[in-house]
């Protein structure tokens, strides 16, 4: 059992890398569901769309 966890990590990031981000699917028994969006540091605001897509499950129009 475990509880499911996205992580949202950007290509360019140069404080996490994609390995770290990864890392945290062995903190669940659950769905470990990882996402690389391209872009820098502020992501969230610079895709935002696309972040609240994975957020509330939705889709892109």
């Amino acid at each position: 059992m475990g509880c499911p966890i996205t992580v949202l990590v950007v290509d360019a990031e140069p404080k996490v890398t994609l390995d770290e981000a990864e890392a945290w699917r062995e903190h669940t028994e659950a769905v470990a569901d990882v996402r690389v969006f391209s872009g820098g540091h502020f992501f969230m605001t610079e895709r935002q769309d696309e972040v609240l897509a994975v957020l509330t499950g939705g889709s892109l129009r």
